[in-house]
């Protein structure tokens, strides 16, 4: 798990905890996240994209632009190595 800034705005229903299919790339402030596109339960080449789930706590309708947000980082692509992002 790594913390990032939200390289875009990433809205979300707020009744639920919602895990966002992210891309992490170096910013000037250290790892930025940006969604991989559209989040939708079927459309999977997002996920074949993505480095990472941005983890968006219930009650939280959306990350704005350069808020922090956890990322939960997948076992491959570029992110895989935890302690380069640190």
């Amino acid at each position: 798990m790594i913390e990032c800034t939200a390289a875009e705005r990433m809205p979300t229903p707020s009744d639920l905890t919602y895990f966002q299919r992210v891309s992490v790339r170096r910013g000037e402030q250290g790892p930025e996240a940006r969604l991989t596109g559209p989040q939708l339960s079927g459309l999977v080449r997002g996920l074949s994209l993505a480095d990472g789930f941005a983890i968006i706590p219930p009650m939280r309708s959306a990350v704005e632009v350069g808020q922090n947000v956890s990322v939960m980082l997948l076992d491959s692509g570029p992110a895989e190595m935890e302690a380069d992002w640190k």
